[in-house]
């Protein structure tokens, strides 16, 4: 007589085997898709860093100062409303939005974990997860952590812009152009 079929053994071996081998295919394509996911995550945050730092980069090298507006920068110890450095100014730029006509003021400071943005008075939330931010002013000689242009009669010559998100520094360094303007108009 001949066989014809699998012993129970033999289909227990093969199950386990299948099993095996789904398990692995699983666990593989599995890690892909968390590796895919994460980078994603990653490359949104470090695109969102790269737009912010551009923004604020454009809207500060275009700041200026004169008898009634000022350029203050503060270190986050002598803040008493925010988690973290703060800066405020008046800027021509038209990176503050297509809409602002002419010069704003703008400033910029963290709090509870928010990057917030004001525009002449008008508050909006830029980013969550924003861990520090911090901010340096060159004064052409030597790097400091405040600037009060009421105190110095002129704006720095560097702003380092340094913010932290989701525990990742991201950073750029601003010249102020008009600084040189400003002098020669106010030297004479």
């Amino acid at each position: 007589m001949k066989d014809r079929g699998f012993t129970l053994i033999e289909m227990i071996v093969a199950v386990a085997i299948v099993g095996i081998i789904a398990a692995v295919v699983y666990s593989s394509l599995w890690g892909v898709t968390r590796t895919i996911g994460d980078t994603r995550e990653k490359m949104e945050l470090h695109q969102a860093a790269r737009c912010i730092l551009w923004r604020m980069s454009e809207e500060i090298s275009n700041a200026f100062i004169n008898e009634r507006n000022s350029f203050t920068g503060s270190d986050a110890e002598s803040n008493y409303y925010c988690d973290s450095d703060s800066i405020s100014f008046i800027s021509t730029s038209r990176a503050s939005g297509p809409e602002q006509q002419g010069t704003c003021r703008i400033e910029y400071y963290i709090m509870e974990g928010t990057l917030f943005k004001s525009v002449d008075g008008t508050l909006s939330a830029i980013i969550e997860d924003a861990d520090d931010l911090g901010l340096s002013y060159f004064d052409g000689t030597d790097w400091r952590e405040d600037w009060d242009s009421n105190l110095e009669g002129r704006l720095p010559k560097m702003i380092e812009i340094n913010l932290w998100l989701k525990g990742e520094p991201f950073s750029v360094t601003v010249s102020v152009p008009l600084t040189k303007a400003y002098e020669k108009v106010y030297e004479k």
